[in-house]
């Protein structure tokens, strides 16, 4: 049975006759733009509506989630926007009852659709469904809207609305072909969300955007918290909790309209002994099949991957963050997994290996398996194939390389030989072909492999979220 029903059907087929698949592609001057949401602002400011503003690279969908999770534990009514989807549409329209229902965002789009007029086709797919978003929030009058951008953020539809507070996660090169392929550029496409007066919260770690920002919040008069400089081993911390950090100072400026540092630590470390953070939809969410686990992962880009790499080295033995207990749901089962899954979206073939690379410095992995899948934004099936015959090939070699020249070559079946092979084998990433160590391999059919591969210990799916929503509507469809 599909997991569509009727009206979820008509969504889809709606959203593809009009807009066809969902680009970064605006149709208006973004002035004309604004005049067109103008109604949305006007009623959210006579309302009392405060709007969190989330850009960043990585990091800005789980910090929207989180906020969105905070709100509900305080009892604040909030609703969110996030982008891109998994499995449907409706995930991009959250309240405190979860995802907005079949019926409703069905009407919703019907209503915009006959307001909008001959406007409809002014829209991008993204930006109709932030329309619809607006709509369906301007009725239901929240306390607050989490908006996370899209791509971007100067130019995003989510910054049509001014916000009431800002926070940036993270800058990475991804997008470069809308947003620029130098960290200022993108840095700056980021900072549009912001408004004077209007105070930004950051948790980047380079330095060189960190003294950007402060440049750019002097010149434009903006309040700016620097998260990553304000305490110590803040850096060691593993990404999903300087996230949880953000959402959580975030919505502490929200309700105060100040920040204290210390006391805002203390906060924090009280609520995270007091309870433990959910995941959230493809980060570090964990999905069965009979007795196999799957963990999903949505690092899909240089930054994230070298993240998870470090992360995941780092706190495989010391699972603490050198301040406290790391308390979220999915980290154990992460540190516990022998094997990762991914695919990746069309980018620049220096990025899919890097990417490779590290995920092989991930000391613990026993086993990557690279595999394809149907989009239109996938990387090439051939392609991305041959560049993994390059690394199994380069294995072999190596593996016939060490295996000849390390000690106690001459005492070929012997103990000794073992004995002293084992240290070499162990020390370089690609033994896993002939001994202890990371194996990478293709694998052609990734519905077949899930049904077939017996893992005792969690399988982390990771990489383009187009993969991920395949592999997750592949096992509820299985369930």
């Amino acid at each position: 049975m599909s997991l569509m029903g009727l009206q979820e059907s008509q969504i889809t087929q709606f959203l593809e006759k009009n807009f066809g698949s969902e680009k970064f592609a605006p149709k208006l001057p973004f002035e004309e733009l604004k005049k067109l949401f103008s109604k949305f602002q006007i009623l959210f400011k006579q309302k009392g509506v405060k709007i969190i503003s989330i850009a960043g690279t990585n990091g800005k969908g789980e910090t929207a989630h989180t906020t969105h999770f905070l709100c509900r534990k305080e009892g604040i009514e909030s609703l969110m926007w996030t982008s891109p989807h998994i499995l449907s549409v409706r995930e991009r329209f959250q309240s405190h009852a979860g995802p907005i229902t079949e019926s409703e965002l069905w009407k919703q789009m019907v209503e915009a659709t006959r307001e909008l007029g001959d406007q409809l086709k002014c829209l991008s797919y993204y930006e109709f469904l932030f329309y619809v978003f607006c709509q369906w929030a301007s009725e239901l009058s929240p306390g607050v809207l989490i908006l996370e951008v899209g791509v971007g953020g100067r130019l995003d539809a989510i910054n049509v609305l001014g916000p009431s507070v800002c926070l940036l996660t993270s800058i990475g090169r991804d997008h470069v072909e809308l947003l620029g392929d130098t960290y200022r550029a993108i840095l700056m496409e980021k900072l549009g969300i912001t408004r004077e007066s209007v105070p930004l919260l950051s948790t980047l770690r380079s330095h060189y955007c960190r003294e950007l920002v402060q440049q750019f919040v002097d010149e434009k008069q903006i309040p700016w918290m620097d998260l990553f400089n304000t305490w110590e081993n803040f850096s060691s911390w593993p990404y999903f909790r300087r996230n949880h950090l953000l959402a959580f100072a975030g919505l502490h400026v929200l309700k105060h309209s100040a920040i204290d540092a210390k006391n805002l630590f203390q906060e924090f470390s009280n609520f995270e002994r007091s309870f433990r953070f959910p995941t959230f939809q493809a980060r570090r969410e964990q999905m069965t099949l009979g007795d196999k686990s799957f963990i999903f992962v949505g690092a899909h880009n240089v930054e994230g991957m070298r993240e998870l790499a470090f992360f995941l080295g780092k706190n495989k033995e010391d699972k603490t963050d050198g301040i406290g207990r790391v308390n979220d749901q999915g980290w154990d089962g992460c540190l516990s997994a022998k094997c990762v899954l991914v695919s990746f979206s069309k980018r620049p073939s220096s990025d899919i290996h890097y990417m490779l690379n590290q995920l092989l410095s991930i000391r613990s992995l026993e086993k990557i398996m690279v595999s394809s899948f149907e989009h239109a934004k996938a990387y090439i099936q051939n392609e991305l194939k041959a560049i993994v015959m390059e690394y199994t090939e380069a294995q072999k070699r190596r593996a016939t390389s060490v295996l000849k020249d390390c000690p106690g070559a001459g005492c070929v079946g012997t103990e000794e030989q073992e004995r002293r092979r084992r240290p070499v084998l162990k020390d370089w990433s690609g033994a896993g072909c002939v001994g202890k160590g990371t194996t990478i391999d293709w694998c052609e059919n990734w519905q077949h492999w899930i049904e077939k591969e017996n893992q005792n210990t969690p399988v982390i799916v990771v990489g383009s979220y187009y993969f991920i929503s395949k592999i997750q509507e592949f096992i509820s469809q299985k369930n």
